[in-house]
């Protein structure tokens, strides 16, 4: 590509100053297939509505525009998918970078910014260290509510059955116990093992509860992270079969106390993440894996124990996985970077898979 790089990264620093507006960035993306040849689409897909198990509920893509683009062989080829996202994370906290996040630098070998390692660095490259991420685990989410009673906390409290107020952060202890009761169990039971990924795990990260320190919380919530595995997944691709567990096992573990058969524990859940996997084996990945060596890279068939945006395409027919160069230990995170080398190496790699994947006119 004969644009300057400082050029470039004055447009594309532009483009992504405007809080969620992808839209300058993607037109400028658009404009770059369109000089190799390709004919790309650019449209904003309708809002979401409703929602879905798999969608959230007003969802729009005002701003936020989706990119495709279609760069034609001869015809008679087979054809090969490139897939890349161009939102990012925050920088958070900014002040402890050691360069503008929003603009490349190069130093010691690497390149420094936010989201070098998470795509950017190379639009279609996902950091896998050249592995070649062929599963990956899905996500359900429930905020589970713990009701109390409200009541003044310096006025000695009677009996709960007496009228007296319940304090729903002390009633959350049998659940936080629960918790990892099941993640235990789930690390030694036979069907949460996988030959590339990490068993199913269920993890609290948010609590949340009271209104005022002199006032018995009413209630309680507490949200929780529940990943599983390709396989707990059911005919429809969902994890419902993984929630009724959840939901059995930890209304299990509060009912020792009598409070929670009156009032039992509320789940709410939001959109299921789906888990996917595709044959380690799989000629493209084979050949994937083939290129990398060519470039002195050793990659392997890998599993990743969060999601990935191959899965989406897997999970709608397409078999796909991720594949990239070094840099995934510092995504999202402060003086995120990942080594130039890696990605001339990635480069080279990838535009020798696809002559030989696709053939060569």
């Amino acid at each position: 590509m004969s644009e300057p790089r400082s050029a470039l990264e004055g447009k594309v620093v532009e483009a992504a100053l405007g809080a969620r507006d992808e839209e300058k960035l993607q037109g400028l993306l658009a404009a770059r297939l369109a000089k190799i040849g390709a004919q790309p689409d650019l449209w904003e897909p309708a809002p979401t509505g409703a929602g879905s198990r798999f969608l959230p509920a007003g969802l729009d893509f005002v701003g936020r525009p989706q990119l495709a683009a279609v760069l034609p062989g001869a015809g008679g080829g087979r054809s090969m998918l490139l897939n890349g996202h161009i939102d990012a994370v925050d920088v958070a906290p900014r002040e402890q970078w050691l360069s503008d996040p929003f603009k490349v630098e190069e130093r010691d070998g690497s390149l420094y910014g936010r989201g070098v390692s998470d795509m950017k660095g190379g639009i279609v490259a996902e950091s896998t260290e050249f592995d070649a991420w062929v599963s990956c685990r899905g996500t359900v989410t429930p905020t589970i509510t713990v009701e109390g009673r409200a009541g003044h906390a310096e006025i000695p409290q009677p009996d709960w059955r007496e009228g007296g107020a319940v304090n729903a952060i002390e009633k959350l202890v049998p659940l936080l116990n629960g918790i990892p009761a099941l993640r235990e169990e789930w690390r030694t039971r036979p069907d949460h093992r996988h030959p590339l990924l990490a068993p199913g795990d269920i993890v609290p990260t948010v609590v949340g509860g009271g209104t005022w320190m002199v006032m018995i919380p009413s209630s309680c919530d507490v949200t929780c992270d529940i990943t599983y595995l390709p396989g707990h997944a059911d005919a429809e691709g969902t994890g419902k079969a993984v929630e009724a567990e959840v939901v059995d096992r930890l209304t299990a573990a509060v009912a020792g106390d009598p409070w929670f058969a009156e009032h039992p524990l509320r789940f709410t859940w939001t959109e299921d993440v789906a888990p996917a996997e595709m044959p380690p084996d799989h000629p493209l990945v084979v050949t994937a894996l083939e290129c990398a060596a060519l470039v002195g890279r050793s990659g392997k068939p890998a599993g990743f124990d969060s999601w990935h945006d191959a899965a989406t395409f897997t999970a709608g027919g397409t078999p796909t996985f991720s594949f990239g160069p070094d840099g995934i230990e510092t995504a999202h995170a402060v003086n995120e970077r990942a080594s130039v080398q890696s990605f001339l190496d990635f480069t080279a790699a990838v535009a020798v898979m696809a002559m030989r994947w696709c053939g060569v006119a």
